[in-house]
């Protein structure tokens, strides 16, 4: 609580480093009398967060919020839910039998908070006999009978006469604005009608009282192209009502229940996968922005979801210009992240600095930024480089986030050149490594290796697919659009986002952006998720999945570092016994699962396998049958070429009550190991 409070709401680590620049001197101050609190200090006047938790906005503070609310930027909201608003503008304008009036001098307070109203609209709010209500206030002279300039008929209060005089300048604003504070969203067609004022008179007033801060204006409960107009008080309490309706009592499920949810939601259940070049989109649409090594794209998380993979469906979505490859974190060889081009301008990592370049390179860069997308044997010929010089270019620029591809079939390519990784670690300027001259030998081993693939410069015989290009940097968004796009990713990869779901990014942002979201009816706030962090989000859909069971669970297996898991790093492991078990997130380490629940853990790719918690020895072998799928897929996709078993809760495997379901399974054993590679096994190794 303390670390929600000072850390996320109250943002303290931020006002300590101000308060420390005051103090020496580096940010200066200025003092200014203003009318009404600034932006800055309006959440803290308002106790937002931390003194009602959850509770929202009391409603004694409401005469303090609506005029403070002139200088706070007004957050989107979005269409609003036609019930609360209409129960709010009910109760607003007297229509509720507790709220009408029941003699005749609560007859005349209606008539000077609502204004001016028909006979009709008297008799809607008024419990008794109304003619004897309006002829007794008559003869006190304390009501009086008006005809407005579109010809109605209306009763007002006396002490209102010089207002309706003469509707014009600031008696119409009072006017209007009282109208607007006792209703629901309004449109200026609707306003001319009722005052029989012309739109051109009227919509100079709305002007004028939404810039003071008093009305917005917008699509509040429909698509009409028409904007509606709202007073602000009116919206803030149609919001609150719709949070506390949003934020209703929700079934509380475990984490298991949440871990067999996010396989449905993410397609990694059987029963969920997806299919064809469409389901690749979507599937790779929740993965935006996560560097992984370029092999466990295609061994482990496209094949978890998707069925029949082909790795053609890749390339044709990046020869369409759907999607794009780069590294999120340049700097690191090996890894790279997919993105949909259209969200370049907010996923792509802005600021960092572009760092020296040799002349190889900076040539290779300037053909590209000048010409636009090119071959190799274009880069060769302007460039005057050999062809091993440019793709080596390529790919040390590819690392450091300068340039990408068309295919993926060019990154599959370098990854299976030997070296091309390595040399791209060695030689990147920014992680400042020594250059380490080759031996004789080296050298002539990199010539042959390079020599297989690439023919002469011209490219005659060469496999060089796919056309490179630079990175072009789309024009920043601000800093709130941006974490409010990452919140939407976030949300849609997991269903429901909380603190340890934020995948480090900054918290406290994200947070800002989701209460908009919230505000504007995208998301639910609510506590979901049994051990994760209080203050949750969710999506309406994943909440209505969250508790739905499942037709059947089935054994899956997912690496620990796919984001479908949460187990390892968000939720611990648990050794039978009840200890922790601490491993490391690497795509080596493989989990095995019976729907949402841990049972068996493969390091190694089955090298070495832990018993969990709630392991069964009756599963076995659906487990092991689940490890062994590794081995069924096309050998472009396999991670390994066998799967080999040594050992089994830290004790030799052919000790271990394992063994005898390893070789009913097509294991054979080869001396102190049980090995499998999907083919008939030789029996028995002696």
């Amino acid at each position: 609580t303390l670390r929600e409070c000072c850390h996320d709401a109250l943002a303290l680590p931020r006002l300590r480093e101000v308060l420390e620049r005051l103090r020496a001197g580096i940010l200066s101050v200025k003092s200014v009398d203003t009318v009404i609190p600034s932006p800055f200090t309006y959440p803290l006047l308002l106790a937002w967060d931390w003194a009602y938790l959850d509770a929202g906005h009391a409603e004694e503070r409401r005469s303090d919020a609506v005029p403070m609310l002139r200088a706070w930027p007004g957050s989107a909201s979005g269409l609003l839910d036609p019930r609360v608003v209409e129960a709010v503008e009910a109760e607003l304008q007297a229509k509720t039998p507790e709220r009408r009036a029941r003699d005749a001098n609560e007859l005349a307070v209606l008539l000077e908070e609502l204004g001016e109203l028909e006979d009709a609209e008297l008799a809607e709010r008024v419990t008794g006999e109304l003619q004897d209500f309006l002829e007794t206030l008559r003869q006190d002279r304390r009501i009086g009978q008006i005809e407005l300039p579109g010809g109605r008929r209306a009763w007002i209060n006396a002490n209102d006469a010089e207002l309706y005089a003469t509707l014009a300048g600031e008696p119409l604003e009072r006017v209007i604005l009282r109208r607007l504070s006792r209703s629901g969203p309004t449109t200026l067609a609707a306003l001319s009608a009722r005052y029989g004022i012309p739109e051109a008179t009227l919509a100079p007033v709305l002007q004028r009282l939404e810039s003071r801060g008093l009305i917005r204006s917008g699509h509040f409960t429909s698509d009409d192209p028409a904007p509606q107009y709202f007073h602000r008080a009116v919206l803030e309490e149609v919001q609150r009502r719709q949070l506390k309706l949003r934020r209703r009592t929700t079934s509380l499920v475990s984490a298991e229940e949440f871990q067999a949810f996010l396989f449905r939601w993410q397609h990694c259940h059987p029963d969920h996968r997806l299919v064809g070049p469409e389901g690749l989109l979507k599937a790779i649409e929740s993965l935006q922005g996560e560097d992984f090594p370029v092999a466990f794209w295609e061994q482990e998380l496209i094949p978890a979801r998707l069925e029949a993979y082909e790795p053609a469906w890749l390339d044709h979505l990046g020869l369409t210009g759907q999607l794009v490859w780069f590294p999120f974190e340049p700097g690191h060889p090996g890894r790279l992240g997919m993105a949909l081009r259209e969200n370049l301008a907010w996923l792509r990592p802005r600021g960092v600095a572009e760092p020296e370049l040799d002349e190889p390179w900076k040539a290779v860069l300037r053909h590209l930024q000048l010409r636009g997308a090119s071959f190799v044997q274009e880069l060769c010929r302007s460039t005057g480089l050999e062809a091993p010089e440019v793709l080596g270019t390529l790919w040390q620029l590819l690392w450091l986030g300068l340039v990408t591809t068309d295919t993926f079939q060019a990154i599959r390519e370098g990854r299976s050149r030997k070296g091309s990784a390595h040399e791209a670690r060695r030689r990147i300027p920014t992680l400042g490594l020594p250059e380490r001259r080759p031996s004789r030998r080296e050298a002539r081993r990199r010539a042959r290796e390079r020599l297989t693939r690439l023919t002469d410069a011209s490219g005659a015989g060469t496999r060089l697919p796919g056309r490179w290009s630079v990175l072009v940097a789309d024009e920043a968004l601000p800093p709130e659009k941006v974490e409010e796009e990452w919140a939407r990713l976030l949300l849609e990869r997991y269903g429901i986002l909380s603190r340890e779901l934020a995948q480090g990014r900054d918290w406290p942002a994200l947070r800002r952006a989701l209460t908009r979201m919230e505000y504007a009816g995208e998301v639910l706030r609510g506590y979901f998720v049994e051990g994760l962090s209080g203050e949750q989000y969710a999506l309406a859909e994943a909440v209505n999945q969250l508790a739905a069971a499942p037709r059947h669970e089935p054994v899956t297996r997912l690496s620990l570092c796919d984001p479908a898991t949460l187990w390892g790093s968000i939720m611990p492991l648990c050794r039978p016994d009840g200890s922790r078990l601490t491993v490391s997130r690497i795509p080596q380490h493989v989990l095995l699962l019976r729907g949402g629940t841990p049972r068996l853990l493969a390091e190694g790719y089955g090298r070495d396998l832990t018993p969990l918690a709630r392991f069964d020895s009756q599963d076995l072998p659906a487990l092991i049958a689940a490890l062994q799928e590794l081995l069924r897929r096309p050998p472009a996709q396999r991670p390994v070429r066998r799967i080999e078993v040594q050992r089994w809760d830290g004790r030799p495997i052919r000790e271990s009550e394992a063994a005898e379901a390893l070789r009913a399974a097509g294991f054979y054993s080869d001396g102190p190991r049980f090995l499998w590679d999907g083919y008939p096994g030789p029996g028995t190794v002696r």
